[in-house]
């Protein structure tokens, strides 16, 4: 018995949390919209009953419920002005307003008007309401389940059974009703799939941004250290040259290892663009803008080509199996290091299967 009441214990306090957590983020989503929704509401529960009362004549409207009705409109209406203490309570005027407004005063008047054909309607396009505005299937199911019992238990408390219902017009409601509701379980569905996909991209979006922003302070270090040393590097060649002239005990630096410590500095700025060049591609992929969208630039396929090859990191004699002819060069409009990133990922792939043949 005991462990049966533990059980009982946490659904119900698991379920009061999955409830206020669906009601905040509906509540959250649509707060910068509150004071439009709020007066749209109050105005078309006014409309609609001078238009069904004083023009179409329907004899079960009640101006009570309509004003009810549109006192709640503008209340939500008024929500930055509300006082600290009545936004206390905002969740639940917000999940009370829902369930009147929308499940419980349409099916009162279903009911009342022996399920006419017009409220009919109405009745099922506030299924549809239901899931846009509370985007949850399961919160939709509790306010319907809640709106509908409190709107059939008031018909028979003020009727009771003086009025009978038609039992073709009750089947005929339910069978749309129930049509409704899976089309709005599949709309939800969706929806969650897409948000939770579009989260995922933003969280790959923010750590690839922190990547990148990580990547680039080191590489900023790179770059200025490099123009440091190129400032300075001439005065050292020539004090190292003055003192070999001068002094027997200084050892000797080869001319061609001279000359490719300022190939070095060109080769380090070089990466250092590319890199930074290769950040931007990752920033471009992760945020899913267009091709359409970046600075194209006219490229030459052949100093594209040649690039590429300079920077392709070659394993044991994997340089003398490539051919190489850039007499046919041309030029096109492009994004000059994709295109050399696509060229060094077809080196290494055909470079793989070379090996693995």
């Amino acid at each position: 018995m005991v462990p049966m009441l533990m059980s009982v214990n946490k659904f119900i306090v698991n379920s009061y949390y999955y409830i206020t957590r669906a009601l905040e983020q509906s509540f959250d989503r649509h707060k910068p919209h509150l004071k439009i929704s709020g007066f749209i509401v109050a105005q078309l529960h006014l409309l609609f009953y001078l238009l069904n009362y004083y023009f179409l004549d329907f004899y079960y409207e009640s101006l009570a419920l309509r004003l009810i009705a549109i006192f709640l409109g503008i209340l939500i209406g008024f929500y930055s002005f509300w006082p600290n203490f009545l936004k206390r309570f905002s969740l639940l005027i917000w999940f009370l307003g829902i369930i009147y407004i929308l499940p419980f005063h349409f099916t009162l008047m279903l009911i009342v008007s022996d399920f006419d054909s017009s409220w009919l309607f109405g009745a099922v396009l506030m299924v549809f309401l239901s899931f846009l505005v509370l985007v949850d299937f399961f919160l939709v199911l509790l306010v319907q389940l809640i709106g509908l019992s409190l709107a059939v238990g008031l018909f028979f408390y003020v009727y009771g059974s003086s009025v009978s219902l038609s039992d073709h017009n009750f089947y005929s409601y339910l069978v749309p009703y129930i049509f409704a509701l899976l089309v709005g379980y599949l709309y939800v569905s969706l929806l969650r799939t897409s948000m939770g996909y579009k989260d995922k991209l933003d969280g790959m979006m923010s750590v690839t941004s922190n990547i990148a922003h990580e990547l680039r302070t080191p590489l900023l270090s790179v770059r200025s250290g490099a123009a440091g040393i190129h400032q300075y590097l001439p005065v050292l060649l020539e004090s190292y040259k003055y003192a070999r002239e001068n002094r027997d005990d200084i050892p000797m630096i080869r001319i061609a290892h001279i000359e490719q410590l300022e190939e070095v500095l060109q080769r380090i700025n070089k990466e250092v663009d590319y890199s930074n060049n290769i950040i931007d591609m990752m920033l471009i992929n992760a945020s899913g803008i267009g091709f359409e969208d970046l600075d194209l630039e006219n490229c030459s396929v052949a100093l594209c080509v040649s690039e590429a090859l300079d920077r392709y990191a070659y394993q044991l004699e994997e340089k003398t199996k490539i051919n190489l002819d850039l007499e046919k060069d041309f030029e096109f409009m492009g994004v000059r290091v994709m295109i050399i990133h696509v060229l060094l990922n077809l080196l290494k792939n055909a470079f793989y299967y070379i090996r693995k043949a």
